[in-house]
């Protein structure tokens, strides 16, 4: 029944690696496209003269530092494009993302590229040459933190795997502490106190587990590593997940250790470890067991594929960054005026405008326009 245990805790490791890389780390992943010792900034206004004083000011005043803009490319493919504009592109690694469903291709930032942006940029100068950039500009710069995708999304679209991998857990921790019983009453027979035979069981789980776990972090980060991907967020968030895997682990395994007070030992000196009452309730759990291991599997097919669906569906709005009208929607702008009625009330001017001006020249070549 060891070994049985080993092989699941083996394959549970494998099962939530594959959610960490394909939910957790791919939504961070999306959320942190830029070179990672770089800030995010966003222009109160971002009209073209300020982009223009902007970029000449940045050149000229720090060409040591590093200034990069993303734009989201809309594509047919599952995959998410970033076009990334790098200054000095040669100062930036370059490196690729662990997810396959992201690609990143990487420009040399001119000012045509800047001037095109919808004033969000990243960049590793200090706060105070940030404060001294603003005050030449006239304009207030804003701290800037991209989350297209809200991490809530994990939980919205996983709970119930997570709820349904919960309870597989604590039913195989259930039958590996049924079938431990006979060994766990001659431990009692022989003076060992429930708590030092519960400790030992602990420590086996926990050493067993942070081994395969080792063994599979260190495998996945030397593969990133040579293919030029290692992200040292991807180790450090890798290891606090699995640790609150293992907390779970132990968690459910305390809550199984209840069944050693069915063990009796006159029923254990007769090779029976339960009485019949607790023998058929764990029969039935090993019945509901397989079935809950069966809808875990077509559930977290099915729920994978919608979760992909559900990504590609939050970015379809974003992907449209840092295209003006003409060509699509500027959803970073519309965003912006939707929160500052001033800006939202210019636009509505403007469009006023423009009707006036349709009303007023509509016999000639100008209502092609309008």
């Amino acid at each position: 029944m060891k070994n049985f245990l080993k092989i699941f805790v083996f394959l549970e490791i494998l099962l939530f690696a594959y959610i960490f890389n394909s939910s957790i780390y791919n939504i961070y992943e999306k959320n942190n496209i830029a070179t990672g010792n770089l800030s995010g900034y966003m222009l109160e206004e971002p009209s073209p003269e300020i982009l223009n004083q902007l970029y000449n000011t940045f050149i000229e005043n720090y060409p040591n530092n590093k200034l990069e803009i993303i734009n989201n490319t809309l594509t047919t493919t599952d995959k998410s494009v970033y076009d990334l504009y790098c200054y000095p592109i040669d100062e930036f690694s370059q490196k690729l993302p662990i997810s396959s469903t992201i690609e990143l291709q990487f420009y040399e930032l001119t000012k045509e590229d800047f001037l095109d942006s919808v004033g969000i940029f990243y960049t590793d100068l200090s706060d105070e040459e940030i404060s001294q950039l603003a005050t030449q500009l006239s304009t207030q710069i804003i701290e800037y933190e991209d989350e297209s995708i809200p991490y809530s999304m994990i939980l919205e679209l996983n709970l119930f795997n997570f709820l349904i991998l919960f309870i597989v857990i604590l039913i195989i921790y259930g039958i590996y502490t049924s079938y431990s019983l006979k060994r766990i009453g001659i431990k009692k027979s022989m003076g060992f106190s429930t708590l030092r035979i519960l400790k030992e069981q602990i420590i086996s789980i926990v050493r067993y587990y942070s081994i395969v776990c080792f063994a599979l972090l260190a495998v996945l980060n030397l593969y990133y590593a040579f293919t030029n991907r290692f992200d040292f967020s991807y180790l450090i968030m890798s290891i606090f997940f699995f640790g609150i895997i293992l907390v779970v682990n132990v968690f459910c395994l305390l809550l199984t250790s209840v069944l050693i007070k069915f063990v009796r030992l006159e029923a254990m000196i007769k090779n029976r470890t339960l009485n019949k009452s607790t023998n058929v309730i764990v029969q039935f759990i090993k019945v509901v067991f397989s079935v809950v291991i069966a809808t875990t599997i077509i559930s977290l097919l099915e729920q994978s594929g919608e979760f992909t669906k559900s990504q590609q569906a939050v970015l379809d709005y974003k992907y449209l960054d840092g295209y003006y009208t003409a060509n699509g929607f500027n959803s970073a702008e519309h965003d912006y005026a939707l929160e500052n009625p001033e800006r939202f009330e210019e636009y509505s001017n403007s469009m006023f405008g423009v009707v006036n001006i349709c009303a007023v020249f509509k016999p000639t070549k100008l209502s092609s326009f309008c």
